[in-house]
């Protein structure tokens, strides 16, 4: 049976794993978290909304301010430039004319779907009066309902398949 601590060297954090054969230490120099705040644009206003347009089918510019009445153009430009730049999106330009641009996610960008979809179930749990209102239907059956519209899609997103992590230290316990 496999066993994880933390613990501390210095100012550090570690994680320890150990297994019946060996014990694998990596070091741990800031929370993942916070690295996919400061890596991106995610934890700005409006942000996270326009993703959930996105996954819901929304590809234009007015789309977004359709649907999001205190979002202005400005914003809307500005945190579309960023997500591009985090590449959670990627901008299409149609030579039509009047020229004609999409916004698509991009396999980064759905890798977001798995997150907002638990933001949504927490609001949804938590804040059903808020988010349903007055409704004819359940709460459980009106989150089921409004969850399945994220549509999860393990194949298609690859969010299971972790990178490869190469550890600090790796103590062989059984020798051959």
């Amino acid at each position: 049976m496999d066993k994880t601590t933390t613990g501390y060297i210095g100012e550090n954090k570690f994680i320890y794993v150990s297994t019946l054969q060996k014990v694998i230490m990596l070091e741990v120099i800031k929370c993942p978290i916070q690295v996919s705040f400061d890596r991106t644009s995610i934890g700005k206003k409006w942000t996270l909304t326009i993703l959930r347009d996105l996954i819901f089918g929304m590809k234009r510019f007015m789309d977004f301010l359709k649907t999001n009445p205190g979002l202005s153009g400005k914003v809307l430009s500005a945190r579309l430039r960023e997500m591009e730049i985090d590449k959670l999106v990627k901008k299409e330009v149609y030579s039509t004319t009047p020229v004609l641009i999409e916004y698509h996610l991009t396999q980064k960008g759905a890798a977001m779907n798995k997150i907002l979809y638990e933001l949504s179930m927490f609001g949804a749990k938590y804040y059903p009066e808020e988010v349903f209102g007055e409704s004819n239907v359940s709460n459980e059956a009106a989150i089921d309902i409004f969850g399945s519209a994220f549509k999860l899609q393990d194949d298609a997103i690859a969010f299971n398949k972790a990178p490869i992590i190469r550890p600090l230290k790796t103590i062989d316990l059984i020798s051959d």
